[in-house]
């Protein structure tokens, strides 16, 4: 980190992946990112995290601010183990994956506002709590969700949420009770891919699939493992 953090020249730089302490680096991370003007693809995982620590659901505190939004030209993001922290993000941003990050379900509007983001995968505690209600407007661009090892239960959304997804891809919600009914007005959805998720949900995707063959798109294809 110290080596990177006092190197000359990192304007050329498109591809990075960091280990970092964020409780003792943030600022230096900071720094880093500043000079990274050209970076597209940007990994950046918290090595001081304890991976199998319990998140608290109910907790508002947040431990600070990482600001990405000046990176103009980064589309691909990983961020993991920024637990409490908060998220800038830069308008372009074309892809997205959280894990261990434990924000409530009430931030993620800053991530259903980006306008250009295409591919999103929530892993493991990347969000907390039971229900996570989808604002209109939110998400419009996007093609590809995948939601793993979240423990959600109720999930509410709008046909307009979902107007550009091809792919949802659930594995290991097991606490789903169902996937948004509102799936089935979505003509350009292809596939839906469940795995380790409750039969009501299952039952739910199945009843998706009947809604948009009696639409006439015999095409989305549902795989169940």
């Amino acid at each position: 980190m110290d080596n990177l953090e006092g190197s000359p020249d990192l304007e050329h730089l498109e591809t990075l992946s960091l280990v970092i302490d964020p409780s003792s680096q943030s600022q230096s991370l900071q720094k880093i990112l500043s000079k990274l003007p050209s970076i597209r693809r940007l990994t950046c995982v918290n090595g001081n995290r304890n991976w199998n620590s319990e998140c608290d659901a109910s907790a508002e505190n947040h431990d600070g601010i990482l600001v990405l939004d000046y990176l103009s030209r980064l589309e691909s993001l990983k961020m993991g183990g920024f637990s409490g922290y908060q998220f800038e993000f830069p308008l372009n941003l074309r892809k997205l994956t959280l894990s261990y990050n434990c924000q409530p379900w009430s931030k993620i509007s800053a991530i259903g506002k980006l306008p250009n983001l295409e591919v999103l995968k929530l892993h493991s505690k990347s969000f907390v709590g039971e229900k996570w209600e989808m604002e209109e407007g939110e998400f419009g661009n996007l093609q590809f969700l995948e939601l793993s090892g979240l423990g959600i239960r109720w999930w509410d959304a709008s046909s307009d949420n979902f107007c550009c997804l091809e792919k949802l891809v659930l594995h290991d919600c097991g606490w789903l009770e169902k996937v948004p009914s509102c799936l089935g007005e979505t003509l350009t959805l292809d596939v839906i891919e469940l795995k380790w998720c409750h039969e009501s949900a299952v039952n739910s995707v199945k009843q998706i699939q009947q809604e948009q063959m009696d639409m006439g798109n015999k095409d989305l294809k549902i795989v169940i493992i």
